[in-house]
């Protein structure tokens, strides 16, 4: 039974080695918010928040935190251009339909290992690792025909960016209802119009629209 008995550094001790790593990679001020996750597989997961952005929680992952060569990783660099990311979408967006909203998921995968801590906002966007997930909520009475589907995702891949859309085209009551709630109801009962699914990965776009009776 001794081998299933595994030391490991206190948690308070990785939490402040996470707070230092953060904090001398990027220069800022972190605090430490709560655990993120659960992992049985000997990695470490926390929250932190920057003094930059506070109210968008940063998720670290300690890989091999039993051992002493332990990684840190973590997803800054979504959280830093999460805000820059909305405006690109709505930008492109904008150009194609007079009204839509955009929900983006900033990803909570670990970066920090395959984009610099100093990326520009368009490699960001056209790194092949770090696909957006987003849904488009569009009043319907602005789609004349799919084409403008096509259009709308070769201006959100300008940069390469790979992805993962949703178009939602609503009526105008629908499209009225802003909440997340109201969001998750109309995609699992397919309130909606029309939905058209694009994937763009490994240069592969992809336009597929929904099937409705």
């Amino acid at each position: 039974m001794q081998n299933l008995l595994i030391d490991k550094e206190p948690a308070q001790n990785i939490t402040e080695q996470a707070l230092a790593y953060m904090s001398n990679k990027y220069s800022e001020v972190f605090e430490y918010l709560a655990p993120f996750g659960n992992s049985l597989t000997g990695d470490h997961q926390l929250q932190v928040k920057s003094v930059q952005f506070p109210d968008h929680p940063i998720n670290v992952f300690v890989e091999n935190y039993r051992r002493d060569d332990r990684v840190f990783l973590d997803n800054y660099v979504a959280v830093k251009y999460r805000i820059e990311t909305l405006a690109f979408l709505q930008k492109c967006a904008d150009q194609v339909f007079a009204e839509s909203r955009i929900h983006y998921r900033v990803s909570t995968q670990p970066q920090s290992a395959i984009i610099k801590s100093d990326a520009a906002f368009i490699d960001y966007l056209g790194d092949a690792r770090t696909p957006l997930n987003v849904i488009f909520e569009i009043n319907g009475r602005y789609l004349e025909s799919r084409a403008q589907v096509d259009v709308l995702a070769n201006l959100v891949i300008t940069y390469g960016t790979p992805c993962y859309l949703f178009m939602m085209f609503l009526t105008d009551e629908e499209f009225a209802v802003f909440d997340v709630e109201s969001l998750k109801k109309k995609l699992v009962l397919g309130d909606y119009l029309d939905l058209a699914k694009v994937v763009h990965v490994d240069g592969d776009l992809q336009i597929k629209w929904s099937e409705k009776d």
